[in-house]
């Protein structure tokens, strides 16, 4: 958690404050021994009582189907990823969202902190991502596809489409690579 994801504020009588909360997981190898820890600090957003839009696109089965039957009958490659703290890049589109300071981060307890990144649970988070990471990969030269908002294709056909925060990446093989 860092000061990127907030800013220091005054306490506000008028606005809601988000209650927060640690989630701690340990992950395992494949020996089943710890490897690491790991700690994510969560909206409540069961209890986040205002919001506004929440929703959220994801792409429909039907539409993965079809890219993997073209994929297959084209020859291309693809590349799944996992996109690690996602939310977290995700900008806040408001300014009145506000925490306390959490358990185990030096400061205040009694002070509110004023989120400027999405945070997970925080009922538009999923919204928010989407917008950042759309915004981006328009930058990039993507196009959207219009029927399929989380699917996106450029002119040197890659192909990728998402669902929350996993990616495929569809993209044809290096032209040698296929000679025979």
């Amino acid at each position: 958690f860092k000061k990127v994801h907030w800013e220091e504020a005054m306490k506000q009588e008028d606005y809601e404050l988000l209650s927060t909360r640690w989630v701690f997981t340990y992950k395992l190898d494949s020996g089943s021994y710890l490897e690491r820890y790991k700690a994510r600090l969560v909206i409540r957003g069961d209890m986040q009582m205002s919001w506004d839009e929440t929703y959220s696109a994801t792409i429909s089965s039907k539409a993965i189907r079809a890219l993997i039957a073209l994929a297959t009958a084209f020859g291309y490659k693809s590349w799944q990823h996992d996109l690690i703290t996602a939310y977290l890049n995700a900008g806040i589109d408001r300014d009145d969202y506000f925490i306390q300071m959490p358990q185990g981060i030096k400061g205040d307890p009694n002070e509110w902190l004023r989120l400027k990144k999405a945070l997970y649970g925080l009922k538009q988070s999923p919204l928010l991502w989407q917008k950042e990471f759309t915004k981006t990969h328009l930058e990039l030269g993507f196009e959207q596809v219009s029927e399929e908002v989380c699917l996106f294709k450029n002119k040197d056909s890659i192909i990728l489409f998402f669902y929350v925060d996993d990616v495929v990446t569809l993209f044809q093989p290096e032209q040698e690579g296929l000679a025979r």
